[in-house]
């Protein structure tokens, strides 16, 4: 009888993880992406802070966000909404990243584009 119930117990521990390790992976995905974009995203708060936006490493730290926003497209994922919002950060940044030959008040403002939609997005989905 004790075999019966531990096996069963086993079982339901079994189902009930693997359930939720499905439903939770692209979630999950998303805060892996988050997490990998707060270091370029720092460091392009810091250049601007320190008037750095000629920085020979912002188109680096620029293509690091939008190669990490096209990871968040190819999640698809199933609320629309939250697919819109990676579109435009994605435009918003392609659209920073071609301006970075332009004085720092453009430059600037684009930054403060790209930060916008991330807010946006962060009000929605924390």
């Amino acid at each position: 009888m004790y075999k019966y119930f531990v096996s069963t117990l086993y079982c339901l521990l079994l189902f009930s993880c693997s359930s939720q390790l499905t439903h939770d992976y692209k979630s999950v995905r998303v805060d892996e992406i988050m997490e990998n974009m707060e270091e370029p995203e720092w460091a392009i708060d810091r250049m601007f802070k320190n008037d750095m936006h000629k920085h020979p490493d912002l188109p680096k730290m620029i293509d690091r966000l939008i190669l990490e926003t096209d990871y968040l497209a190819e999640i698809k994922h199933p609320v629309k909404t939250f697919n819109d919002f990676t579109n435009e950060l994605h435009l918003s940044l392609v659209d920073f990243k071609n301006s970075t030959q332009q004085s720092q008040s453009v430059l600037t403002q684009k930054w403060k584009q790209v930060k916008n939609t991330c807010r946006n997005c962060h009000d929605i989905y924390e």
